[in-house]
Protein backbone atom coordinates (compact mmCIF):
# COMPACT_ATOMS: atom_id res chain seq x y z
CA UNK A 1 0.00 0.00 0.00
CA UNK A 2 0.96 3.77 -1.10
CA UNK A 3 2.46 5.33 2.15
CA UNK A 4 0.04 8.52 2.86
CA UNK A 5 2.34 11.44 3.78
CA UNK A 6 1.18 13.58 6.90
CA UNK A 7 2.17 17.65 6.36
CA UNK A 8 1.37 19.23 9.64
CA UNK A 9 1.59 16.70 12.27
CA UNK A 10 2.00 13.24 13.05
CA UNK A 11 1.15 12.66 17.21
CA UNK A 12 1.15 9.22 18.92
CA UNK A 13 0.20 8.86 22.40
CA UNK A 14 -0.22 5.97 24.76
CA UNK A 15 -2.55 6.46 27.81
CA UNK A 16 -3.25 3.34 29.49
CA UNK A 17 -5.43 1.26 27.60
CA UNK A 18 -6.32 4.52 25.38
CA UNK A 19 -4.72 5.00 21.78
CA UNK A 20 -4.89 8.09 19.92
CA UNK A 21 -3.49 9.01 16.49
CA UNK A 22 -3.77 12.48 15.20
CA UNK A 23 -2.80 13.19 11.40
CA UNK A 24 -3.44 16.49 9.32
CA UNK A 25 -3.65 16.66 5.58
CA UNK A 26 -5.67 18.78 2.99
CA UNK A 27 -7.69 21.04 5.96
CA UNK A 28 -8.64 17.54 7.74
CA UNK A 29 -7.95 16.04 11.13
CA UNK A 30 -8.21 12.30 10.82
CA UNK A 31 -8.24 10.71 14.66
CA UNK A 32 -8.26 7.32 15.60
CA UNK A 33 -9.12 6.65 18.97
CA UNK A 34 -8.91 3.09 20.45
CA UNK A 35 -9.86 1.97 23.79
CA UNK A 36 -9.76 -1.60 24.39
CA UNK A 37 -12.49 -3.25 21.88
CA UNK A 38 -13.87 -0.40 20.41
CA UNK A 39 -12.41 2.19 18.25
CA UNK A 40 -13.42 5.65 16.24
CA UNK A 41 -12.31 7.75 13.39
CA UNK A 42 -12.83 11.16 13.85
CA UNK A 43 -12.64 13.36 10.19
CA UNK A 44 -12.66 16.93 11.13
CA UNK A 45 -14.06 19.97 10.66
CA UNK A 46 -16.86 17.90 8.87
CA UNK A 47 -17.53 16.09 12.57
CA UNK A 48 -17.49 12.97 10.46
CA UNK A 49 -17.91 9.73 12.80
CA UNK A 50 -16.54 6.03 11.65
CA UNK A 51 -16.85 3.87 14.93
CA UNK A 52 -17.57 0.18 16.66
CA UNK A 53 -19.73 1.66 19.44
CA UNK A 54 -22.92 0.22 20.27
CA UNK A 55 -22.64 -2.78 18.39
CA UNK A 56 -21.31 -3.06 14.80
CA UNK A 57 -19.50 -0.95 12.83
CA UNK A 58 -21.16 2.20 11.49
CA UNK A 59 -20.69 5.68 9.56
CA UNK A 60 -22.29 9.03 11.25
CA UNK A 61 -23.47 11.17 8.45
CA UNK A 62 -25.55 13.57 11.36
CA UNK A 63 -25.82 12.61 14.73
CA UNK A 64 -29.08 10.78 14.11
CA UNK A 65 -28.22 8.87 11.15
CA UNK A 66 -25.91 5.94 11.00
CA UNK A 67 -25.38 3.37 8.14
CA UNK A 68 -23.80 -0.28 8.47
CA UNK A 69 -20.68 -0.91 6.87
CA UNK A 70 -19.40 -4.14 6.22
CA UNK A 71 -15.37 -3.47 6.68
CA UNK A 72 -14.95 -4.85 10.37
CA UNK A 73 -11.01 -3.87 10.71
CA UNK A 74 -10.57 -0.64 12.16
CA UNK A 75 -7.15 -0.30 9.99
CA UNK A 76 -8.58 -0.74 6.72
CA UNK A 77 -11.26 1.48 7.11
CA UNK A 78 -8.41 3.86 8.54
CA UNK A 79 -6.27 3.64 5.33
CA UNK A 80 -9.08 3.47 3.69
CA UNK A 81 -10.25 7.10 4.80
CA UNK A 82 -6.83 8.37 4.60
CA UNK A 83 -6.68 7.26 0.86
CA UNK A 84 -9.81 8.93 0.12
CA UNK A 85 -8.87 12.40 1.15
CA UNK A 86 -5.41 12.01 -0.18
CA UNK A 87 -7.21 11.09 -3.96
CA UNK A 88 -9.97 13.32 -3.40
CA UNK A 89 -7.73 16.41 -2.20
CA UNK A 90 -10.85 16.64 0.83
CA UNK A 91 -13.48 14.93 2.10
CA UNK A 92 -17.02 13.60 -0.35
CA UNK A 93 -18.49 12.10 2.50
CA UNK A 94 -21.34 10.26 0.38
CA UNK A 95 -18.50 8.70 -1.45
CA UNK A 96 -16.41 7.48 0.87
CA UNK A 97 -19.69 5.85 2.37
CA UNK A 98 -19.98 4.11 -1.12
CA UNK A 99 -16.07 3.42 -0.81
CA UNK A 100 -16.32 1.51 2.51
CA UNK A 101 -20.00 -0.26 1.56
Amino acid sequence: MKKIPTTFYNIIYIVGVKMEERFRFHGKDVIFNARNSHWAIIIMPDKLLIDNFHGDVHFHIDKKTKIKITILNSDKIFFKVMKHIESEKGLDKYKLLEELR
